[in-house]
């Protein structure tokens, strides 16, 4: 007769042929709540946007991140230490919170981000140049800097600029900017928020279609 098979819990966590297994299950979950503490700060524009398997797509860029810490022991590296790295900012950079939409097939412009003075600059901007979206009329851009403490996830501070909306029938090309205050928080990220909706007789009706893109991280 065929016994069950399967996982023996108490083999995982005593027995030494099964070290590798806890370490990379200790680094699972401390990756995971990271990602869940840096998507809490940004959930009203996640949950807008309904991007799928997001939760995968930050669990990843956060084990990305662990992986750069080069001082704690295998099992043991934490994120906010990888942060630290040189190689953190172009990780964070690249990330795409959409694998299936990259932002700059969205929105294909140059930008330049001010960490002085909390101020995000797009040049050239045309909504003729933007994704077509059906239905859509106008969209609304927004920046905003999500300041986190990773080591201790104690809180977070979310601070946006006004909301620019853009008919998409304005074929003007404007330089945009958009300013607000930077936290003081140990770790800041700053985002590029843009939404599509539709406007009918004076009632705007969101499409739940755009896009979230980090400009910048300190």
């Amino acid at each position: 007769v065929r016994k069950t098979g399967g996982f023996d819990g108490e083999k995982i966590k005593n027995n030494a042929n099964y070290v590798r297994v806890r370490e990379n299950s200790n680094e699972f979950a401390h990756c995971a709540k990271m990602g869940t503490y840096f998507r809490s700060s940004l959930q009203p524009y996640l949950k807008q946007l309904c991007i799928p398997y997001v939760h995968n797509g930050v669990l990843g860029l956060f084990q990305e991140i662990s992986r750069l810490d080069l001082v704690s022991l295998r099992g043991e590296r934490k994120v906010f230490i990888g942060l630290q790295s040189e190689e953190a900012k172009s990780v964070i950079e690249r990330f795409e919170f959409d694998k299936n939409l990259p932002f700059g097939t969205i929105f294909p412009f140059q930008y330049a981000l001010d960490f002085d003075e909390g101020r995000l600059l797009i040049s050239e901007f045309s909504s003729k140049q933007l994704k077509k979206v059906q239905g859509a009329t106008h969209i609304n851009l927004q920046f905003l800097w999500i300041g986190l403490d990773f080591e201790h996830q104690s809180s977070f501070v979310q601070n946006s600029s006004a909301v620019l909306t853009i008919s998409l029938e304005d074929a003007a090309v404007l330089d945009l900017e958009f300013t607000c205050a930077i936290p003081e928080n140990p770790v800041v990220f700053g985002l590029l928020h843009l939404a599509y909706f539709q406007r009918v007789n004076d009632v705007d009706y969101d499409l739940h279609t755009g896009g979230l893109k980090i400009v910048g991280f300190r």
